[in-house]
């Protein structure tokens, strides 16, 4: 290792003998950015291998469903027949249509009425308070320089 300050070469000294300055700290500075360099580069691997694997298990399951649900459409053909299975899916389309829709808007239904309810608040505070006694109240520094003693210090050189 060279020596950051004078770069002479320093053998696993504590001191520069050149120049003086403690290396120690300094190896030990950069023993820990290295390994936290290679920690980074080991997280990175070990993130995009995780990231893989979630991938390929997402891939792993669609494919099950997809083969369970062909063979379940394909045995309901066989047995009910296409009108009725073509009929059964309408129904289905319909109500999941209907049901979207009302929870598409049902948040904007409940704001609505709250909005309703903060204009009717609003209506009703909008109004001025009436003007009673009203005294004001002195400030704490009010008045309160006149009562400081100052000294007067007039210093003369001598």
């Amino acid at each position: 290792m060279f020596c950051p300050n004078c770069g002479n070469e320093t053998n696993a000294q504590n001191f520069c003998r050149s120049c003086g300055i403690r290396v120690e700290k300094i190896l030990k500075l950069l023993v820990t950015e290295i390994e936290e360099k290679e920690k980074t580069k080991s997280q990175k691997r070990d993130d995009l291998f995780r990231k893989l694997g979630f991938v390929s298990l997402i891939l792993l399951f669609g494919l099950g469903f997809g083969v369970v649900f062909y063979l379940t459409v394909y045995y309901k053909f066989l047995i009910f027949g296409v009108e009725t299975i073509a009929t059964i899916g309408l129904i289905a389309a319909f109500v999941l249509g209907l049901l979207s829709l009302t929870f598409y808007n049902l948040p904007k239904f409940l704001n609505s009425e709250t909005k309703e309810n903060e204009t009717e608040e609003a209506r009703i505070t909008n109004k001025l308070l009436a003007e009673g006694n009203f005294e004001p109240i002195p400030s704490v520094t009010e008045n309160s320089t006149e009562l400081l003693f100052v000294e007067n210090k007039n210093r003369k050189n001598k």
